[in-house]
């Protein structure tokens, strides 16, 4: 049974009104005047409103409306490319590739799906970091754009990108002619953009700011005519139904040509500003997806926001910002708080006392190893470990005396808390086991008699040696 909507209860599901509130416009309204009939379409099923009875005056209203060819995203319908591609990812997505639904990312995605619904390209505004790549993914996934990964998946494709940057010419969107096989034989080989065109595919083109002159001219060509014109190909190429096209863009523009390629774009472009995620949300994402790291989730945040490039908004004011040249210029983001996380997790107990000294030890080797010896680097060692709870003579030894300890034996390599394993040739000649137990005790003396190899070193000799 459907209840027909009357005129203020579409208005309030366009405007996110309450249930009181559409209440309120409808107390004149006679029960009589409500339609109803029976539906027996198979292909959707559509709810009725809840009655003002059954929730409370601050729920929003809602439709809730079930059907394999659209799927509501954040109260925005979307239509859904593959549906076999939707259901595997419903099914088999890991609870820890799944977005943690805080208050900035919803509020992203809504404004995500409203530029999808505005038919125009969309671009994605925010800093290093902030989760541009990663919402689109999410909404690529949840409409089926994305085939399955496992064997035998036969899902359709309808999801591409390219990461743009100063040596990425035209030809990469629209395509060239490559040589075959057959010697004199030249074959069109479409770009990304030609391809997503053709067949209404989205189209993801990362970094903007890094585009050449070029690029951005068939993209503006493409917007304002809505045809592409691909030289040796074809004139005229109409946008199939479905086509949609997504740019990010840094918050920090490489310079004036930067701006000055943007401006030409703008208009045609439905702009959507990233939010930033706060400093609780991030402590709820760090604990909800790395539950080992609860009990000092909050100051592993609080070591990230010293270093973030980032606006956080509801950061502590205790937190002092790394100012970014005695950083190297290096932008911190969101995904290395998650690195950090990650490290850190293996090993973590939280009934050991020396578990803040594991995070404390990955911190500087994420953070401060890109720095050179001196003392800006001691000093950003000693505000990690001021943030951790780690004593100042720790700090200080960590900064200038520590040595990674390295063990080698005929199974891995070990420098420091980092594990290689070695490659075990299969050679069953007498020589060959002879050669490689050489080699294994040249390696063995060689770190031994050298005690003050550095890992930067490290790699070199093992590629030269093992």
């Amino acid at each position: 049974m459907v209840y027909y909507r009357t005129s203020n209860e579409i208005l309030g599901i366009l405007t996110n009104m309450s249930i009181s509130q559409v209440n309120f416009l409808n107390r004149n309204i006679p029960q009589d005047v409500l339609i109803s009939r029976d539906i027996t379409t198979d292909d959707f099923q559509v709810c009725a409103i809840i009655s003002e009875e059954e929730t409370t005056s601050d729920e929003k209203v809602s439709w809730a409306f079930e059907c394999e060819s659209v799927v509501n995203i954040e109260g925005v319908y979307l239509a859904v490319f593959d549906s076999e591609n939707r259901k595997f990812h419903e099914k088999n997505s890991k609870e820890s590739d799944k977005l943690i639904p805080v208050g900035s990312t919803r509020s992203n995605l809504r404004n995500l799906c409203l530029g999808i619904g505005s038919g125009k390209a969309i671009c994605l505004h925010g800093a290093v970091g902030a989760g541009k790549t990663t919402l689109v993914d999410e909404l690529a996934r949840k409409t089926g754009h994305i085939p399955g990964q496992l064997s035998g998946s036969e899902g359709q494709n309808g999801f591409l990108r390219i990461q743009l940057g100063h040596q990425t010419d035209s030809k990469a969107l629209l395509g060239q002619h490559r040589c075959t096989d057959i010697p004199g034989e030249f074959i069109w080989q479409p770009g990304v953009l030609t391809q997503a065109v053709i067949s209404g595919y989205w189209l993801l083109l990362e970094d903007l700011d890094l585009a050449t002159p070029d690029v951005c001219t068939v993209l503006t060509n493409l917007l304002e005519s809505n045809s592409l014109s691909v030289p040796g190909f074809r004139e005229n190429v109409r946008i199939a139904p479905g086509f949609q096209l997504f740019i990010t863009l840094r918050s920090q523009k490489a310079g004036s040509g930067a701006n000055a390629l943007f401006s030409l774009l703008e208009k045609h472009l439905f702009t959507v500003n990233i939010l930033s995620l706060s400093r609780d949300e991030l402590c709820t994402i760090v604990q909800e997806k790395f539950p080992k790291l609860t009990t000092i989730a909050n100051r592993i945040v609080d070591v990230f926001l010293t270093f973030s490039s980032g606006c956080h908004g509801d950061e502590d004011e205790s937190v002092k910002k790394v100012p970014s040249g005695v950083n190297s210029g290096r932008q911190v983001s969101t995904r290395d708080l998650l690195k950090l996380c990650k490290r850190s997790v293996p090993n973590f107990n939280v009934t050991s006392t020396e578990c803040a000294y594991l995070v404390f030890q990955n911190a500087v080797d994420l953070l401060c190893s890109h720095l050179p010896d001196g003392a800006d680097k001691t000093e950003l060692i000693k505000r990690i470990g001021a943030k951790l709870g780690i004593i100042e003579s720790r700090c200080q030894s960590l900064a200038e005396e520590y040595k990674p300890e390295i063990e080698v034996d005929s199974s891995a390599i070990r420098v420091g808390r980092v594990e290689m394993s070695r490659w075990r040739h299969q050679d069953s000649s007498q020589d060959g086991k002879k050669r490689k137990q050489k080699t294994e005790e040249e390696v063995s003396k060689k770190f031994k008699t050298d005690s003050q190899v550095k890992s930067g070193s490290l790699s070199s000799f093992l590629s030269a040696k093992v």
